[in-house]
């Protein structure tokens, strides 16, 4: 439920995250192109996937269970320090 605090980014919002952010990794890319295939593989959007990868940052552990492809995952793997 919406409440007088809550904010809910609108198109233009996430055009504007989509322009600021880095170049999706080209695995995002065949990520997505798989999903939307034939089996129709629920997938988080790419906005979702971005601000994942911000609340994982500088994150040493992170678990996620019921994963469909890695699509989730993937975004906050690369979030986290290389080590």
């Amino acid at each position: 439920m919406k409440g007088d605090n809550s904010w809910y980014p609108e198109r233009v919002d996430l055009d504007w995250i989509e322009a600021t952010g880095r170049p999706p990794h080209p695995v995002f890319l065949e990520m997505e192109e798989a999903a939307s295939g034939l089996r129709r593989v629920p997938i988080l959007s790419r906005d979702s996937g971005r601000a994942l990868g911000v609340l994982a940052a500088g994150r040493r552990r992170i678990v996620e269970v019921g994963t469909a492809i890695g699509y989730s995952t993937l975004w906050m793997a690369l979030a986290m320090p290389s080590d």
